[in-house]
């Protein structure tokens, strides 16, 4: 799957909560944060 990169604004607290998170799962941010994506797509 070809990818793209984009620029996200995010509250510094939601950020950093989210790089603990994405740490804890041993995964990286941009990993947590397109599953987190995709499932709400698919949830749509």
């Amino acid at each position: 799957m070809e990818r793209q990169n984009v620029t996200l604004s995010l509250p510094k607290l939601l950020l950093k909560k989210a790089k603990v998170i994405a740490a804890s799962r041993e995964k990286s941010l941009s990993d947590l944060l397109r599953e987190s994506l995709e499932q709400k797509v698919r949830e749509a």
